[in-house]
């Protein structure tokens, strides 16, 4: 439209637009009285001049004169209205401000307040927190572990998304394969998870006895039991399986760790909150703490995650 409008009007010897001219021989006035405006800045106090003075020279300027006085009647009232809303915009009321000043505390507590502390909910008593530590306190000396210490070898918000490769590395499992389990081997060898390859060792076909670990075998079923008991989901509820070896035909996951170093935790501290319980370990040399939150479901605790926390110290 801008380039349009330009097409058509004459220009000065400069080559610059001569609006003057263009819009005085619409207006039948002088194109050299002076209206006092910029055109390299067009703006509307400058349009606001311009009009009412070629009202002015204008037969019939008394009528043009009204109507120029209401559109600039209208255009102050909208500025007023513009700016009220801005005065509410920038000026909260006591009401607002307060619900303001009350959210901000909850989300910054003063500093040297625990984390614990925050948590909300009613203590526990000494034998409670005995009876959660004899079932979730994943104690195990040297020579086994047990199905829950998966639970500690991650950190997650939601126990879908625990770490699965972690979860299995320290699992009790369903036996190790033997040299007669050629085909379970073969097939194993095939997964694209399995560590190693015959050409690590120089030979053309690898046998279970070749590995430098033991081949661990974890029923489907036996990782479901474990899940479903502690946190009341499956393998199905996973939102991440990846990374796992897992043979279908035999319905089976496997592993080759050969050392020792499953999740532990033992709570020294915790509170109920309605159906919601929430365990704490000691604090760490950094001042950070373990915490496992728990829901009860028909008379049962189940994991719901389990996250470092700090004491805010």
């Amino acid at each position: 439209m801008w380039t349009a409008l330009a097409d058509r009007t004459p220009k000065d010897r400069t080559g610059r637009i001569d609006t003057k001219t263009e819009i005085a021989s619409h207006c039948k006035v002088s194109p050299y009285i002076n209206y006092s405006w910029d055109y390299a800045k067009f703006e509307e106090p400058f349009l606001f001049c311009f009009v009412y003075t070629i009202a002015n020279s204008i037969k019939g300027g008394l009528l043009m004169k009204r109507i120029i006085t209401k559109v600039m009647l209208s255009a102050t009232l909208v500025l007023l209205f513009v700016s009220a809303l801005a005065g509410c915009a920038k000026h909260p009321t006591e009401a607002e401000k307060t619900v303001t000043d009350q959210e901000s505390e909850r989300i910054q507590p003063e500093q040297g307040v625990k984390a614990i502390d925050m948590i909300p909910g009613t203590p526990l008593s000494t034998e409670e927190l005995t009876r959660f530590n004899d079932v979730f306190a994943a104690q195990a000396d040297m020579s086994y572990f047990l199905s829950v210490n998966g639970f500690f070898t991650s950190r997650y918000d939601d126990v879908t998304e625990l770490d699965f490769v972690e979860f299995l590395r320290y699992y009790p499992d369903d036996g190790t394969l033997e040299e007669e389990d050629i085909s379970e081997f073969e097939a194993l060898t095939k997964d694209p998870n399995f560590y190693w390859n015959a050409g690590d060792f120089g030979k053309e076909t690898l046998t279970v006895n070749d590995l430098p670990t033991p081949t661990h075998r974890i029923l489907r079923t036996s990782v479901d039991e474990t899940l479903q008991k502690y946190a009341d989901i499956t393998t199905a509820d996973l939102k991440n399986t990846e990374g796992v070896c897992y043979l279908s035909e035999y319905d089976a996951y496997y592993n080759f760790t050969s050392d020792f170093g499953p999740g532990l935790f033992e709570c020294v501290g915790g509170k109920k909150d309605g159906n919601i319980v929430r365990l704490w370990s000691n604090a760490d040399s950094d001042g950070s703490r373990e915490l496992l939150t728990l829901q009860e479901k028909d008379g049962n605790y189940y994991i719901k995650s389990f996250q470092d926390i700090a004491d805010g110290e």
